[in-house]
């Protein structure tokens, strides 16, 4: 064999059925030969750059794809080894239709199901709709979590250590340095520095809200004294599921007192003849509210038992579905989520920071999902 014949072989490309056998030199490009291959096959309209990049040489017997800045020899090809060239696959697109794209394709069809004439519907209202639902029943079903948890840990030999551990977070997060600015200048003004930190915890370092609580209870003070002081005679060993269940009237309690009223509901309501003190704790316990607030000051004016704090119906689908969920089950006993469940319960901005949380948001989206779920179903939670 002549050197000249011996820088050449022969190789086989097969397409669609048919065979081309060629000669080609060992330090060709393997780019080159897919491309002499195609414009044998498909014409010489397809030799452009743009066009052969829409095809790749892969050996049959193999199927390894040939790559086009190497040559014949650097691929290790032997004399009279077979190849396809196969178009490339394009990346699937994964774009939906656009609103105009839909309408569009949809303009000849007749209107079906359409809401009533004038009524506005688009997907911005839907999710604000189903935020504001979210954030009206969240507390009953964050309640139903903890509940369950907690009953659930009542009866395991380290409930009594996660409920530790979830009180110790808990009341970090609200520790207020006793030499805080704050406190000394509200000390200074002859107010106990207990009920001073009290104040400015539960009013978020507000200092005149603080100093507006402290006037209010100033008037009764040995009173909130003893309430807020059990003595030590009276009090008893509680079991895990009291404690949480402390923690989130706690919960609830703050929630309700950080609540801003509106102040054109409660005249709206002292027009209607309702007590100052009856609307203020009605619009605080349905969150400003009026249908609700309304049903429950003629129900029972003088009733103290929040809405907010009803728990979902174990019978109900959303409860059902919950626990049936591996995820809720999977987390219903670490201290983390009902922390977590605790803040939102009692401070509903707190929500935003939590979905950051990469353990917890995926717990909090599958919720929110759930219980859209269940309010475009039609089913009203229970």
């Amino acid at each position: 064999m002549s050197s000249s014949e011996s820088d050449h072989l022969k190789i086989v490309v097969i397409n669609s059925g048919a065979v081309w056998r060629a000669k080609i030199s060992t330090s060709a490009k393997i780019s080159k030969l897919t491309a002499l291959a195609v414009s044998h096959f498909h014409g010489s309209g397809l030799q452009s750059s743009s066009k052969l990049s829409r095809f790749r040489m892969v050996l049959v017997r193999t199927r390894a794809v040939l790559s086009w800045d190497m040559t014949v020899s650097e691929e290790e090809l032997k004399d009279n080894v077979e190849c396809r060239i196969p178009p490339k696959r394009s990346a699937p697109d994964l774009r939906g239709p656009t609103s105009f794209e839909i309408n569009e394709a949809t303009k000849h069809l007749a209107m079906q199901n359409s809401e009533r004439s004038g009524q506005k519907s688009s997907e911005a209202e839907d999710d604000l709709d189903y935020a504001e639902r979210f954030s009206k029943d969240s507390p009953r079903i964050f309640i139903s979590l903890i509940e369950t948890g907690a009953q659930l840990l009542n009866f395991t030999p380290n409930g009594m250590e996660v409920l530790q551990q979830v009180k110790k977070e808990w009341n970090s997060k609200k520790d207020i340095p006793i030499h805080s600015p704050y406190v000394k200048q509200l000390t200074d003004m002859g107010f106990s520095e207990r009920l001073v930190v009290k104040a400015l915890t539960d009013k978020k370092m507000n200092v005149n809200e603080a100093m507006e609580w402290l006037l209010e209870q100033s008037s009764n003070s040995k009173e909130a004294d003893q309430a807020e002081e059990p003595s030590s005679s009276q009090a008893k060993p509680m079991t895990v599921l009291e404690e949480f269940q402390n923690l989130m009237q706690a919960a609830l309690s703050r929630r309700q007192e950080n609540i801003k009223l509106d102040l054109k509901l409660v005249e709206r309501l002292k027009q209607m003849g309702f007590k100052a003190t009856d609307i203020e704790r009605a619009l605080r316990e349905t969150d400003n509210n009026i249908k609700e607030a309304v049903a429950l000051l003629k129900d029972s004016p003088n009733a103290s038992a929040a809405t907010q704090s009803k728990h979902l119906d174990p019978h109900g689908s959303m409860f059902k579905a919950m626990m049936a969920s591996e995820i809720i089950q999977l987390n219903l006993e670490k201290p983390k989520f009902l922390l977590a469940l605790l803040s939102i319960l009692e401070d509903p901005q707190s929500l935003t920071l939590w979905l950051k949380d990469r353990e917890i948001c995926c717990i909090l989206n599958y919720l929110i999902l759930l219980h859209n779920t269940e309010v475009s179903g039609g089913r009203k939670l229970t």
